[in-house]
């Protein structure tokens, strides 16, 4: 069985959590961006078969996607959590569903209760747990659930950077650009936090090159693995 385990902290301060009031003052039209936001189980409080949010989500309207941020302990716990989901879904409070840090056990619990899971959020990185993460990919896309990498850049060994760095050199491109695309050829994607308007226009500037097949093997190589 495959195991999710939580990426170890970032050292780096290139990424911050950005804060809700501050899109709310710019008054930027709805259209605009996509509201998501998470639920932090292990335990949702649920009153039958709903969430009690109690005001702490910041809605502009209908949200676009709501995320279990992890498992329940047991089959049992996580049916009770998707249903809350389901339920708010069904009350017309969102658009789509999804989970963080889900085993393709634990998806398969999702998978046969109501509703679709789209995105399963979870630690994937350039030389992270490679063999795992290969696993993990292959596991969701047989279910039909899109993978997307959380803090991807935190992840990062200063072995992966200096690889990331050497393949970069010929796109004229970061780093952290390199470990994006290289999430995004594995058909996964990603979510960035930054407070840095620079960070913010490198992480979306990456669709302008395609990583060859010399360079991906470069980048899965085992050296990399923490």
């Amino acid at each position: 069985d495959v195991e999710v385990e939580p990426a170890p902290a970032r050292s780096s301060g290139r990424s911050t959590r950005s804060e809700w009031p501050q899109i709310r003052k710019r008054n930027r039209p709805r259209p605009s961006f996509l509201e998501t936001t998470r639920l932090d189980p292990p335990k949702p409080s649920l009153r039958d078969g709903r969430p009690r949010y109690d005001g702490a989500l910041p809605v502009v309207g209908k949200l676009d996607m709501i995320m279990l941020d992890y498992p329940g302990p047991d089959a049992e716990s996580i049916q009770g959590q998707w249903r809350g989901l389901e339920n708010m879904r069904k009350d017309g409070g969102v658009t789509s569903l999804a989970v963080s840090n889900f085993s393709p056990q634990q998806l398969d619990v999702v998978l046969k209760s109501p509703g679709r899971c789209t995105v399963n959020q979870l630690p994937l990185g350039v030389g992270y747990k490679t063999k795992q993460n290969a696993e993990l990919l292959r596991e969701n896309k047989k279910r039909s659930v899109l993978v997307q990498a959380w803090s991807p850049l935190r992840v990062l060994s200063s072995g992966a950077l200096s690889a990331c760095a050497a393949v970069g050199k010929q796109y004229g491109k970061t780093p952290q650009q390199i470990a994006l695309k290289w999430i995004l050829a594995k058909g996964a994607t990603y979510t960035c936090q930054t407070t840095s308007r620079q960070h913010f226009q490198e992480d979306i500037d990456v669709f302008d090159f395609e990583l060859s097949a010399k360079d991906l093997a470069f980048l899965d190589g085992e050296n990399l693995v923490l």
